[in-house]
């Protein structure tokens, strides 16, 4: 996941190789469901966003994966 929960603004791009199912949805500021499709192993998808200043998701949508702490909670400044 993120090392930092503070960013600055800007587009911001997210690719990510999955070892299990999975994907990255993102919901902020001007951002609702923005998501890649669901990754099965070695598969790669790219979600790019425009981030503003303010506070953000991100988490698995994969059903229960956001329960077991697939999420990650960013400010955007």
């Amino acid at each position: 996941m993120l090392d930092s929960s503070e960013i600055p603004a800007r587009q911001s791009r997210s690719e990510r190789l999955a070892d299990l199912a999975a994907a990255i949805s993102v919901d902020g500021p001007g951002v609702r469901d923005a998501r890649t499709p669901d990754l099965r192993k070695g598969q790669k998808a790219a979600l790019t966003v425009t981030l503003k200043k303010g506070t953000y998701d991100l988490y698995c949508p994969v059903d229960g994966h956001r329960q077991l702490g697939m999420e990650q909670h960013i400010h955007v400044g």
